[in-house]
């Protein structure tokens, strides 16, 4: 009963908390900055997409479009593991293919 209790508890809370969450609305463009895609929506939040590697991508939203680091990252230690070589963005009807 105590863990079901707990489950409910944390599942109200995420859902709770996912109802704030901004959403970008639709691209309406996008930039390449080195090895980073960058889709602009349409509210000007963005969505970064990183190549660290071939096999690595760091992802950063911001509902304000604005890439201000407040702390380091937990979770990519090295960004520049090997380099990716020019990328290429291909832009279709209902997605976006980058190679």
């Amino acid at each position: 009963m105590k863990k079901t209790f707990c489950a409910v508890l944390l599942l109200s809370s995420v859902i709770s908390f996912a109802q704030n969450w901004t959403r970008p609305g639709p691209c309406t463009s996008y930039s390449i900055e080195n090895n980073t895609v960058i889709f602009h929506g349409s509210d000007n939040a963005a969505l970064s997409i990183k190549f660290c590697s071939s096999a690595v991508l760091k992802i950063w939203y911001s509902p304000n479009g604005v890439f201000e680091r407040r702390n380091e990252s937990f979770a990519v230690v090295n960004e520049n593991i090997s380099g990716v070589g020019k990328l290429i963005v291909e832009e279709q009807p209902q997605t976006y293919e980058i190679f």
